[in-house]
C-alpha cells in the first residue's frame, strides 16, 4: 500500500517537480565531486566531504518531503516546513554523533569500526604534521622540533610532550649514555599517555637503568634503526624494539629499494601538513554524514576511500615474510650484538597473526649470524594485552597497557 501511495504521490506535478529537482541537484554535486577529484585529488578532500554532505541532506529532504506528503494526504505540503523538519533531523543526528565521539564507550558495537575510521582519517590530531611541534627532516621525513614543550590532546586523552635536544620525547639526562634504548613508533613514543607513564619510562623506574625513549610516530623499522645513529650507544646493553602492523609498508619499501628508504621531499611534507589540517576542519553535519557514509560502505563492502596518507604504498605480504624482513633490518642495524641484547615485541591487540612466533621460528631456520640469533629475545603479549588496555577510538595504549608491557619487559631484562 505504501508503495502505491508513493506512486500516486509522485504523479502529482508538484511532487514530480520536487523529485526531479532533488535528483538533478544530487547528480550535479556528484559531477562536481568527480571533476574536483580528477584534477585536484586530495587537495579538495575537505570540499569533497562538504559536497557529499549536501547530497545526503538533499536525499534526506526528499525522504521527509514524501513522508510528510503521504501523511498529509490531500493537504498541500509547504517546502519551508519540510526544510525545517529536515534540518531538525540533521541537527539531532549530528548532536547524537558528537556526544558519542565525546563518550566513545557508549558507541554501539556495530558502529565502532565506522567511528574509528572517521576519527583516524578526519578527526584525530597527528603531531608529526603539526607545525607547532614537528618539522621536515631530510633523513626521516619529519621530526619533533628540539626543545619544544607542547600539549597533545585528542578525544580520549590530554597529555604534554617534552622534546629534548635530539627531537625525542624524553629528558636531556636520558641522552647521556643510556643503558636501554627503546625503539618503535607511536606506541613507544607514548601517544595517549603522559611522559612518565610510557613503558620506556616505567622500565627506567623499575630497573634503575637509564632508558632513552627514541620512539617516533609512524616510523617503520628502517627509520627506527636509523634513529640509533642519533643516540649515544656507548653504554647501551639493551635495545627494546617494538613492532606494529603498519610497519610492513615501510619495511617492504626499504627491501624493494635494496636497503635504502626513499624519503619524500619537503614539498610533499608541506602538502601533507595542509591536507591534515584541511581534513580535520569541521563543517556543518560533518560527523554524522561522514560516519553514516563510512558505515554504509562497510556494510555493503564497497571500496575504501581513495584519500589515504600512505607514504610507502600498500602491502599485503604474508606475516612470515614480514617477520623475515623485520629481522633482516634489525640484523643490519649498527648494534653490537655481542654486547647488546635486543628485546622484541608487537603491540597489535591480536598479536598480528602470530608475528612474534613467526620471528622466533624464522630466526631458528633462516641463515642469520649466530651472534645476532643469540642476542634476540621475544616477548609475547597477545595473551597479556586486552581491549581495555587500549582506547576505544584511538586504538593506542592507555596507562594500563603501558604498565602491563613494562612489567613483561622487566621480566625479560632481569634475566639478561
Amino acid at each position: 500500500m505504501i508503495a502505491i501511495d508513493v506512486i500516486f504521490a509522485i504523479t502529482n506535478s508538484s511532487q514530480l517537480q520536487a523529485l526531479l529537482r532533488s535528483v538533478i541537484l544530487i547528480l550535479l554535486l556528484q559531477v562536481i565531486k568527480r571533476v574536483l577529484h580528477r584534477f585536484f585529488g586530495q587537495e579538495m578532500f575537505h570540499v569533497y566531504g562538504m559536497l557529499t554532505t549536501m547530497q545526503l541532506l538533499c536525499a534526506l529532504w526528499l525522504a521527509v518531503y514524501f513522508a510528510v506528503k503521504l501523511g498529509a494526504k490531500k493537504k498541500s505540503v509547504r517546502w519551508v516546513s519540510v526544510s525545517l523538519i529536515t534540518l531538525s533531523i540533521a541537527l539531532a543526528m549530528e548532536t547524537i554523533t558528537n556526544l558519542l565521539l565525546q563518550n566513545p564507550g557508549r558507541i554501539p558495537g556495530p558502529l565502532t569500526a565506522a567511528f574509528r575510521e572517521y576519527y583516524a582519517m578526519q578527526d584525530m590530531k597527528v603531531p608529526q604534521y603539526d607545525p607547532s611541534i614537528a618539522e621536515y627532516d631530510s633523513a626521516f621525513f619529519y621530526r619533533f622540533r628540539p626543545g619544544v614543550q607542547s600539549r597533545f590532546m585528542n578525544r580520549e586523552f590530554d597529555d604534554t610532550f617534552h622534546i629534548n635536544s635530539r627531537g625525542m620525547r624524553d629528558d636531556e639526562a636520558s641522552l647521556k649514555k643510556p643503558q636501554i634504548v627503546c625503539l618503535g613508533d607511536s606506541y613507544t613514543l607514548g601517544w595517549g599517555v603522559e611522559q612518565d607513564s610510557t613503558y620506556c619510562q616505567r622500565i627506567e623506574t623499575m630497573t634503575g637503568l637509564r632508558a632513552l625513549n627514541a620512539g617516533m610516530v609512524s616510523f617503520g623499522t628502517p627509520r627506527e634503526m636509523k634513529a640509533l645513529g642519533r643516540v649515544d650507544t656507548s653504554a647501551m646493553s639493551v635495545v627494546v624494539w617494538q613492532h606494529f602492523s603498519n610497519d610492513a609498508n615501510e619495511n617492504a619499501a626499504y627491501d624493494v629499494a635494496r636497503r635504502h628508504l626513499p624519503i619524500r621531499s619537503k614539498e610533499t611534507y608541506q602538502d601533507l601538513v595542509q591536507w591534515t589540517k584541511s581534513s580535520r576542519s569541521y563543517y556543518p553535519f560533518k560527523h554524522s554524514s561522514t560516519i553514516l557514509r563510512i558505515a554504509v560502505r562497510m556494510a555493503t563492502g564497497s571500496e575504501q576511500s581513495p584519500y589515504r596518507d600512505n607514504l610507502f604504498g600498500d602491502n599485503n605480504v604474508p606475516i612470515c615474510e614480514q617477520a623475515k624482513r623485520f629481522l633482516q633490518i634489525v640484523s643490519q642495524s649498527p648494534i653490537d650484538f655481542s654486547k647488546t641484547r635486543v628485546v622484541i615485541f608487537n603491540t597489535d591487540l591480536d598479536g598480528y597473526g602470530g608475528f612474534i612466533d613467526s620471528c622466533a621460528a624464522i630466526l631458528d631456520q633462516a641463515d642469520f649470524d649466530p651472534v645476532f640469533r643469540n642476542a634476540c629475545r621475544f616477548v609475547r603479549l597477545q595473551n597479556v594485552l586486552q581491549a581495555s588496555d587500549y582506547y576505544v577510538l584511538d586504538t593506542h595504549l592507555n596507562d594500563r597497557g603501558h604498565a602491563k608491557i613494562a612489567r613483561e619487559l622487566k621480566k625479560v631484562i632481569d634475566k639478561l
